[in-house]
């Protein structure tokens, strides 16, 4: 038996923290253009005026027209898509995987939906792993949760951008089944492209499309992809995510101070802010959440003094708030001070699959009938991902490469939360689902 190799790659990239709703299109013709077999089609949206361009009358008449429009987006969605049991299975693990010391940061809504396309992709034992680990019960449950994500998390609008997008990479030696590409292309909304994956025109068509979806923030990253000789498919699946506080910090208060890591004192920028809001806390921990404007939050995690980051992730009261945000809470004063970081963190994401149950994929076991009668199994899953934050937002990157072989008044009291030691932060969407997780251990 042939050693067959099959790429699959997800890439995700985060700006500064936006997000909305879209609504999924139709089943897409297949049909050949060049490279392309088919390209995805997303919908239009009611731009987000601007000031610039128009009196104050039409301004509000736009501003009005994109409420509305943006109102109706969120009533189309009827259900509300849950992750819970994945989070509480994989949120630890992928987070608490190698060296305790250093920073890390991974994207869970990526890795869930990539772990969606690879159980629409296999059969048998190798797809029920994969389903208990997402906690959906079969194949259809799966896509339509993988659908609820998708229009929770989609928006074009100038005001919010989440832009959700996958592609399936087919090289023109491969033989699959029309029903696996069609569904990729009516509910996984994935363009289509054939041709040499190991030629240097279908590597650079490829990387160019993930440099287009991501901004070309991740280039350098990208540039350096490389598919082996053997390599006969790659999925792809990108996130672009944008959006600034909706506090914004003031930049003349920000100042130099000793952050408290794991590899000694250092000096940082810390930034400063005192707002009246919830302060949420438990037996080992506080925490407050920054909003974003027209969109989701950033909550930032402050373990008690002798308590590790580490060591939260396995406590499930912390672990319940980090997942669902309730916690005992007062509204108080708060006063924040937040480093400015930029963490990234890459690593190899087998082990930890293994540990959570995905294992046939990874050995001659794996059944990979819906593509191909092609005999091909899962060689490694590498995952890295980087965030950052200033005095204006958020903004970050990550990606998986998934490689197969064959108000009320103010009150009176105060807090200071003060991020001078490791911490943990979430970036979280409108729908509240975790987009991006870290650790960080040192600034």
């Amino acid at each position: 038996m042939r050693k067959i190799m099959i790429g699959l790659l997800v890439l995700t990239l985060l700006l500064s923290g936006c997000q909305g709703t879209g609504q999924t299109t139709g089943k897409q013709e297949i049909r050949q253009e060049g490279l392309a077999l088919a390209k995805a089609v997303y919908p239009e949206q009611v731009p987000f005026p601007s000031y610039s361009d128009m009196s104050y009358e039409a301004y509000d008449a736009k501003y009005k027209e994109w409420a509305d429009s943006r109102k109706v987006r969120r009533e189309q969605i009827q259900q509300e898509a849950s992750m819970e049991v994945f989070y509480r299975q994989a949120l630890g693990t992928l987070l608490l995987s190698g060296d305790d010391e250093e920073n890390k940061v991974v994207s869970p809504l990526n890795i869930y939906l990539a772990l969606s396309l690879l159980a629409e992709s296999t059969q048998g034992e190798s797809r029920q792993q994969i389903l208990d680990l997402l906690g959906r019960a079969d194949a259809n449950e799966t896509r339509q949760q993988a659908k609820l994500l998708w229009n929770a998390n989609y928006a074009d609008d100038g005001s919010v951008t989440s832009i959700l997008a996958n592609s399936v990479w087919l090289d023109q030696d491969l033989p699959v089944k029309n029903k696996w590409l069609e569904g990729m292309v009516s509910d996984y909304m994935a363009s289509v492209y054939q041709g040499d994956l190991d030629s240097e025109e279908m590597q650079q068509a490829l990387k160019d499309w993930l440099n287009e979806q991501t901004g070309g923030l991740l280039k350098d990253t990208i540039q350096n992809i490389e598919l082996s000789p053997e390599s006969l498919l790659a999925l792809c699946s990108t996130i672009y995510y944008k959006a600034r506080w909706s506090e914004e910090f003031n930049k003349n208060l920000t100042t130099d101070e000793i952050f408290h890591g794991t590899a000694g004192d250092v000096t940082c920028r810390m930034m400063h802010q005192s707002t009246t809001e919830t302060y949420y806390f438990g037996s080992r921990f506080s925490s407050v959440s920054r909003s974003l404007v027209h969109s989701g939050y950033m909550t930032l995690i402050l373990p008690d003094e002798g308590t590790t980051p580490e060591e939260l992730l396995a406590d499930e009261e912390a672990l319940t708030y980090m997942i669902t945000g309730e916690a005992e809470n007062r509204f108080l004063i708060v006063n924040q001070s937040v480093p400015q970081f930029d963490v990234t963190s890459n690593m190899q994401l087998k082990d930890s699959l293994n540990q959570l149950g995905v294992t046939d994929v990874f050995t001659a076991d794996a059944d990979f009938s819906p593509v191909t009668e092609e005999a091909i199994f899962l060689d490694k899953v590498q995952h890295a991902a980087r965030v950052t934050i200033d005095e204006e937002g958020v903004e970050a990157a990550a990606f998986t490469m998934e490689v197969l072989a064959g108000d009320a008044a103010p009150p009176e009291e105060e807090v200071d939360f003060v991020l001078d030691r490791p911490f943990i932060f979430l970036i979280k969407g409108e729908d509240g689902q975790i987009l991006f997780a870290g650790i960080v251990n040192q600034i």
